[in-house]
């Protein structure tokens, strides 16, 4: 029975790369597709909220917590059949990536180094130095409303650090996922998984964090007006984004802080936890860049991370 496998008011924050975050009234480790239904309708039998926890990367979880049954997601097995990979929702980036160069197969290099699990990267399209899971993606299989339904990529609808599961309204939760690579040189797939650690290392914090805070600006969208007045934005024309952490750097905001919290200065897209660190400062940090930046590029930053419990 679904019910003696659910806990109450278990402290959240150990479970997320920011360290920072309040109970769950609720809380269940989902290790079966049957486990995560029935722990759904558990919740809609009682009438509460739920959502669903997979590496803790990317999001914000409130200093109240979360008043509703939280899911973590503990499927983690996968296969490897030829170029495929067949992934539960719940196995690390970083557990693919180590599949794929064992097995001689190219497509995820950039992945070196980034947190979260694949479930988390599908639903947030993650990516990293101009590629993006969604080039990857063959089929995703999701519960929804009971049933389990596997879809073909097109009807993802992926977007820049988007998805057809991100958005508003839709209760899709992914299962599992199983990406397209192709076979290639072991040495080569080596080279640049190393190589893409290395650069994350040199130019990431290593204090906890939640990853960026904030998407990329589309270089395209930018004012012309504003492109006259800072003409060195133009160095990113060629990369097509600008990035947020530029911007924000741009505003001589790294090393702020805010209690416990403070922009990296290593990264202006990170923020740190140095220690005992509340989400209620991460919002005023939060706050404070995007208020800074708009006053003086006129830009709106929009948060990649997910808030919880809000």
């Amino acid at each position: 029975m679904i019910e003696k496998k659910i806990q109450r008011n278990v402290t959240l924050a150990p479970f997320t790369t920011f360290k920072i975050g309040g109970p769950a009234a609720y809380f269940i480790e989902a290790r079966t597709e049957d486990e995560i239904v029935e722990a759904l309708k558990w919740a809609k039998h009682k009438h509460i909220p739920y959502f669903i926890l997979g590496g803790g990367s990317n999001i914000l979880i409130a200093d109240k917590g979360f008043d509703g049954l939280v899911v973590k997601m503990r499927m983690n097995t996968y296969t490897v059949l030829k170029t495929n990979i067949i992934a539960d929702a719940g196995v690390f980036l970083s557990t693919l990536v180590s599949a794929s160069l064992k097995n001689s197969l190219t497509g995820l290099e950039w992945a070196g180094g980034v947190p979260g699990t694949i479930g988390g990267a599908v639903r947030g399209n993650a990516g990293a130095h101009g590629h993006s899971i969604s080039e990857l993606v063959k089929t995703v299989r999701v519960v929804r409303k009971g049933s389990v339904v596997d879809l073909e990529n097109n009807n993802c609808r992926f977007s820049y650090r988007n998805s057809v599961f991100k958005r508003k309204n839709n209760n899709d939760i992914i299962v599992r996922v199983v990406l397209k690579l192709k076979k290639g040189n072991k040495q080569e797939i080596e080279k640049g998984i190393t190589k893409h650690i290395t650069y994350r290392n040199k130019t990431q914090p290593y204090q906890a964090s939640c990853g960026c805070i904030f998407k990329n600006i589309n270089f395209s969208a930018i004012d012309k007006t504003c492109l006259k007045k800072f003409p060195e934005m133009n160095e990113f024309k060629g990369y097509g984004q600008i990035p947020s952490g530029w911007l924000i750097d741009s505003c001589s905001l790294k090393r702020t802080k805010k209690g416990k919290v403070s922009i990296s200065d290593i990264h202006a897209n990170f923020i740190e936890n140095s220690g005992s660190a509340t989400a209620h400062d991460v919002r005023e940090l939060i706050a404070r860049a995007k208020l800074c930046v708009k006053q003086k590029f006129g830009i709106d930053l929009e948060e990649e991370i997910i808030y919880v419990g809000f």
